[in-house]
């Protein structure tokens, strides 16, 4: 019962706080038009605390019982990022929090595609850095796992992509946090084996634009010496 009084509680706060950067946008528009850069940046700030907002009420106990699934909620919270950074795409904070609800799905390469964005802008969000470190390891254990299961899993249906996908990330991981390098060309090697056929069999789809755009930054992060480490 005090549970439900808290959670109640914290529910009627994030209510209202989403009904004042509502107001405060709507007044913002009236002052400043759409181009005034004073504006803009506080338009863009507004936009990001309602994405939190969202993502926070989506913590809430009984959330699915009020008939808005957890999905509905992540989506909600990514439509705000997504304006966020339409107004001011020189800054990276809208695209880690847009990688944060990715990781929320279990969607590795989605959230390492947004850090990377993250940290490819004129003023880059620095906490993707150590953000994308702790994804990368997490996909490092991810593929040893995959390793020990053996070819009995890799034959499953649906699992191949899954698997390309993860020893994907674990090459840029290498070259990202210059670790674990002594196994770079076996894990280059499988990559480049898989990546033609996983091409052609997705083209058109996003997963490819995201594999480029990863491996675009990789290059540019080497040549820069580290995004976002400065």
């Amino acid at each position: 019962e005090e549970l439900q009084k808290i959670s109640s509680s914290f529910r009627g706060f994030l209510a209202s706080s989403s009904q004042f950067y509502h107001m405060l946008l709507d007044k913002l528009k009236e002052k400043y038009g759409d181009d005034d850069i004073r504006g803009l940046v506080s338009r863009h700030r507004c936009y990001i605390f309602l994405g939190d907002l969202a993502r926070y009420h989506k913590d809430l106990v009984g959330l699915e019982k009020e008939g808005m699934s957890i999905t509905q909620e992540l989506s909600q919270a990514e439509a705000y990022y997504k304006l966020a950074a339409g107004l001011l795409p020189i800054n990276g904070n809208p695209h880690n929090q847009i990688a944060v609800l990715a990781t929320y799905r279990d969607d590795e390469l989605g959230a390492v595609y947004s850090y990377c964005r993250s940290l490819a802008v004129k003023h880059p969000f620095t906490a993707a850095r150590e953000n994308l470190i702790l994804l990368f390891e997490k996909n490092r254990i991810k593929v040893q796992e995959i390793k020990k299961v053996g070819k009995a899993h890799k034959n499953q249906q649906g699992n191949q992509l899954r698997d390309f996908l993860a020893k994907f990330l674990r090459l840029h991981g290498m070259i990202f946090t210059r670790t674990g390098l002594e196994g770079f060309n076996t894990v280059l090697s499988d990559v480049l084996r898989d990546l033609t056929r996983h091409i052609l069999r997705h083209a058109g789809d996003p997963i490819i634009l995201r594999l480029f755009a990863i491996n675009i930054f990789s290059v540019f992060n080497v040549v820069e010496g580290g995004l976002g480490s400065h």
